[in-house]
């Protein structure tokens, strides 16, 4: 087994001279560009989930290697068991790159103003929450805020990229008409179908609308052996950006939206009968299958007032 650093200098290197090869990667943060290269190389590229192959490893006898991870890619693709993942564009990939910068940046944000929250509440001083700017807020306490100033600054700073990025993601929701489709649907504004249609990218590699609420891991887990059944929480795999985003969309949708609608009834009939944490996440769930419906059909959402 030889050891390659993920660098572009080191692959090059090591492929550029060799013969046309078949290589298999594991889908990670780098496949993406390694893939790119390799291909740029010469070479045939199959990108596969590690969630696919990782479980005929650990049934070889609970191990977990790189050298075991390259073998058992190996000895699936001389026997034809490899099942590409999907290979979303480079324009999808920058797109989802921008939705992760925003994310970090309004975490970045909450941070601070929870940082100075907590140092002004240890000297007794209690802001209030919804009432103009933080930052306008922070310094009407006077003297008190100056040692804030360095960070009241660097909160202005992230406001103003966030905005930024706002607009540039509102420019290319207008220029993308699926994305303008999505946000006809009750409660889904720019971001949340932006990040559908990023992370989605082509609804035709799903067999039905349940599949996609299952890629989002918005299903419940389900363990089963014989007799047995045990239902869990959702599975809260794939996109976690995706996820976070439809949750709020359906939270503001239960409680937010003040329009009619029989998408919010049925979410509220949800939340009498089981409470309004489950039907929250029954409501982005349903996202899931009305928006993947919408884009396979190519049809606007259709309100039914109640």
């Amino acid at each position: 087994m030889v050891s390659i650093r993920t660098h572009r200098r080191a692959l090059t290197e090591w492929l550029g001279d060799k013969e046309p090869m078949h290589v298999v990667l594991e889908a990670s943060t780098v496949s993406h560009w390694v893939a790119e290269l390799v291909e740029e190389l010469g070479h045939e590229v199959v990108v596969v989930d590690p969630n696919r192959t990782s479980a005929v490893a650990v049934a070889g006898g609970y191990k977990k290697t790189d050298a075991l991870d390259a073998a058992t890619l190996a000895w699936l693709s001389s026997k034809g068991a490899i099942v590409a993942s999907h290979r979303p564009s480079a324009e999808l990939r920058a797109r989802r790159r921008t939705l992760r910068l925003r994310n970090r940046l309004v975490r970045s944000r909450g941070d601070l103003v929870r940082t100075i929250r907590s140092l002004l509440a240890g000297q007794g001083y209690t802001l209030p929450r919804w009432r103009g700017l933080f930052t306008n807020r922070v310094r009407a306490l006077g003297p008190v805020a100056v040692q804030f100033e360095p960070l009241l600054t660097l909160i202005e700073s992230f406001d103003i990229r966030i905005r930024e990025i706002d607009r540039q993601l509102e420019h290319e929701a207008k220029q993308d008409a699926i994305v303008r489709r999505l946000m006809t649907v009750d409660g889904v504004g720019p971001i949340t179908a932006t990040a559908f249609r990023v992370v989605i990218a082509d609804p035709h590699r799903f067999k039905d609308a349940r599949s996609v609420g299952a890629y989002v891991g918005l299903v419940p887990a389900v363990y089963s052996s014989g007799s047995a059944e045990r239902v869990g929480h959702i599975t809260c795999r794939g996109d976690r950006l995706l996820r976070a985003y439809l949750v709020e969309a359906a939270q503001s949708l239960l409680h937010a939206c003040k329009k009619g609608s029989e998408l919010r009834a049925w979410g509220l009939a949800v939340a009498a009968r089981v409470g309004t944490r489950k039907a929250v996440v029954a409501v982005a769930r349903k996202y899931c299958s009305i928006m993947w419906s919408m884009w396979m059909k190519e049809t606007d959402f259709r309100r039914f007032t109640r």
